[in-house]
């Protein structure tokens, strides 16, 4: 499980639930940024993982703004945070432009992106050039974990892995870079999406398997239908 914390380690508890071990060893950790926040004239929020709605509720108590949110795990955060409004894509970066463009009230004032320093994907771009008007919030950013950490906590006496979840492709070019130092045993990797297994086309020695939709869901699903391989 590479996730990063404290994230993984409810995805961890969800596999186990069903049967799987699990070593959790994040690749990438959260740090907020604390970046100065201005909701003047926001009229609704954006956010793209869990981890910007922690960040934003850290630096804020406003909650009246609708809330719009690439996944249903997200939105699920954004409810507990205390928003009452929250319309979830259930999808990836797309699906959620898509959503705001059709839902967001134009009249209603900016949209404000609370997000990755460094996303996947240029969403407020996308927004703009549909007519919306949209402030990015750097809510927080990844720092790459210490490689020779990873590699001993993975390569530990007894460690019998079959396969490694990848959640993005940042966290693809880092395990890139740890595969290319050194093997891992490990027969399988599982991305979240093409683009973090088109990080991984250099190391054929592993099997890649890519989830169908980018929620965790999809994850566990491709992950499974791998897992029936190991044993045939």
């Amino acid at each position: 499980m590479s996730r990063t914390a404290p994230l993984a380690y409810d995805s961890a508890d969800r596999l186990i639930g069903v049967g799987y071990d699990v070593l959790v060893a994040p690749l990438l950790r959260v740090e907020h940024l604390h970046s100065p926040l201005d909701l003047t004239g926001v009229g609704s929020m954006i956010f793209t993982s869990r981890n910007g709605v922690a960040a934003f509720v850290h630096c804020s108590s406003e909650r009246r703004p609708p809330a719009f949110t690439v996944g249903d795990a997200t939105a699920k955060a954004a409810r507990e945070a205390g928003f009452r409004q929250v319309l979830s894509a259930g999808g990836d970066v797309e699906d959620l432009r898509r959503l705001v463009l059709d839902k967001a009230q134009f009249e209603d004032g900016v949209v404000l992106r609370a997000g990755a320093q460094e996303p996947a994907g240029d969403l407020v771009a996308a927004l703009a050039s549909g007519g919306l008007g949209v402030r990015d919030w750097p809510a927080y950013r990844t720092i790459k974990e210490n490689p020779r950490a990873i590699l001993d906590q993975i390569n530990a006496p007894q460690r019998d892995l079959d396969a490694a979840l990848i959640y993005s492709p940042k966290a693809a070019r880092i395990l890139s870079g740890v595969l290319t130092k050194q093997p891992l045993p490990v027969r399988t990797i599982v991305c979240i999406s093409p683009a973090a297994a088109a990080e991984l086309t250099d190391h054929s020695a592993y099997t890649i398997c890519v989830a169908e939709r980018p929620p965790e869901n999809s994850l566990f699903a491709a992950l499974q239908t791998a897992s029936r391989s190991w044993f045939t």
